[in-house]
């Protein structure tokens, strides 16, 4: 286990991290870090997260700040690792045909098959999580 207090200039709060051994070279003194979690408050030891995620400020993060979609996981595999591979992949695809019709997807109020993967995978709002989700949901429903 391992406790850090966070803090900038909004004030501070503690943060516990379980079987993350790692943490002890990551989070130095003074090392700009983003962190995300749920935060609970406790009467006697004030607030306080328990295993929050964190990412380096040095670099565009990829869950922290954002919408955090839960993916399915086996093995040992884990949701930052999983989205950081949805970001790369997300950029990285060759797009196939859309094989539904424009008019058929305007007369539906569909997004084009590219623009709902990456809002399903990669949402900055949750309305575009959503028309992505419909659309992705209707593909599944006509296959």
């Amino acid at each position: 286990m391992i406790r850090a207090v966070l803090a900038d200039d909004s004030g501070s709060i503690g943060a516990t991290f379980f079987n993350q051994p790692w943490l002890l070279e990551e989070l130095l003194p003074r090392r700009k870090v983003t962190f995300s979690g749920k935060v609970t408050i406790h009467l006697r030891f004030g607030k306080s997260m328990s295993n929050p995620i964190w990412e380096s400020a040095e670099h565009e993060t990829v869950t922290v700040g954002k919408i955090a979609l839960v993916y399915g996981l086996s093995g040992t595999l884990v949701q930052k690792t999983y989205r950081r591979l949805m970001q790369v992949a997300l950029q990285e695809v060759a797009w196939p045909d859309d094989l539904l019709p424009d008019e058929s997807r305007a007369c539906l109020k569909l997004l084009p098959l590219n623009e709902a993967v990456r809002y399903a995978h990669a949402p900055e709002h949750p309305e575009e999580a959503e028309k992505g989700r419909t659309r992705l949901a209707f593909d599944e429903l006509l296959t």
